[in-house]
């Protein structure tokens, strides 16, 4: 198990701040003995949506493009930047999110952007609940993948870090279906760690100068720490985000999965920081769908009528906010229970089949998806 964690300050994202931390966390984790030239690697980075850098629900492209120079430096050139953001993967729909998010610019020709839309089956061999996975074809085909996410809270998983962000190597719409075929929060997170451990990341390093808190992971407040954060093992750096953001491992399912699998530690205390540990910035405010399920920790023959228990009383559900609303179905095509349905140009959901994924919430681009808070808790 690695447990190393390095952390570099940078003030903002201006070139020099960039390739400064790029350059600290290549060298603390010694990235040239996993990193050689003749390999094909591809940058995996959170582009959630269209979304513009300022908007701060994507990763930097600053961050993206120090990234690519460390790389070409090291004599490395096979280099492309592979995502499948929410909705539709098409060479269209990856042509307008490479724009919005500043990549188009960042890259240049220093790498390609990845226009394949094509996806290979893999075996995870490793997993627990999910045994095999489509993955986008640039991630599959390489050598080595570097993760690059935003840190940001997040609706269901509440931490979107290391692990989450590898979600987007499952192609388009498949990823709502999987949202639908492991529909208990707890399953979804298990995958969730099933899948980090089949792309096996050889490096991850987060962008938390200008973080996300709040309804995350696109409708969230921005939340300046002026960090940055690096690991090879992302499941150990999720943890010591945990640490750094105030939330607790029982509230992040991914966190606790890995820890109940020997994956990370049991404690943020027996991580090896080989930088200066940050102090916590404080604890990030948290998704108003915030847990009340405290399932796990019940023997299994009470789990299933506490979760229906739960369901009924305690979980929150998304809202249509019908002034914002601007019926151009992006809920609806994320949802895979078929739940969200457009009438008379608003959204509409049946809440017989809405299984909590807050798919629509993330997907949804004027923020007219709101988090309904439980019945009993406002």
């Amino acid at each position: 198990m690695d447990k190393r964690i390095c952390a570099f300050p940078a003030a903002d994202y201006s070139t020099g701040e960039m390739d400064r931390v790029v350059a600290g966390h290549f060298a603390a984790l010694n990235a040239d003995t996993m990193l050689k030239p003749g390999m094909r690697v591809c940058i995996k980075p959170n582009l959630l949506m269209k979304a513009a850098p300022d908007q701060n629900v994507t990763t930097h492209p600053e961050l993206v493009a120090a990234v690519i120079r460390a790389l070409r430096a090291m004599g490395i050139t096979d280099i492309v930047i592979g995502e499948s953001p929410g909705g539709p993967y098409t060479k269209s729909a990856l042509e307008g999110i490479y724009k919005a998010t500043g990549m188009t610019g960042a890259v240049g020709a220093d790498a390609a952007l990845n226009f394949d839309t094509g996806y290979t089956a893999l075996a995870a061999d490793k997993a627990v609940i999910c045994r095999a996975f489509n993955v986008i074809n640039p991630v599959a085909n390489a050598d080595a993948v570097i993760n690059l996410p935003k840190l940001k809270t997040h609706g269901m998983v509440m931490l979107s870090a290391g692990v989450k962000n590898l979600l987007g190597c499952v192609p388009g719409l498949q990823k709502p279906e999987l949202h639908f075929r492991f529909g208990e929060k707890d399953d979804f997170c298990r995958m969730l760690v099933d899948l980090a451990l089949l792309i096996a990341p050889c490096l991850t390093i987060v962008d938390a100068v200008d973080a996300m808190e709040g309804n995350g992971p696109s409708a969230g407040a921005i939340r300046h720490t002026g960090m940055t954060f690096a690991a090879v093992n992302p499941f150990a750096l999720d943890l010591a985000l945990c640490r750094y953001t105030g939330m607790t491992p029982d509230i992040v399912p991914t966190v606790r999965h890995a820890i109940e699998s020997g994956l990370c530690p049991a404690s943020a205390d027996e991580l090896d920081w080989i930088s200066d540990a940050p102090a916590p910035v404080g604890r990030f405010i948290l998704p108003d769908s915030r847990p009340h399920d405290f399932s796990h920790k019940l023997p299994p023959a009470l789990k299933k009528p506490f979760n229906a228990l739960v369901s009924a009383f305690f979980t929150s559900r998304p809202a249509i906010e019908k002034r914002r609303c601007i019926g151009c179905g992006k809920c609806s095509e994320s949802c895979a229970p078929g739940a969200v349905t457009i009438h008379e140009r608003k959204a509409v959901i049946d809440y017989k089949k809405c299984i909590a994924c807050y798919c629509c919430h993330e997907m949804c681009p004027v923020q007219a998806v709101k988090i309904k808070r439980s019945r009993l808790f406002g």
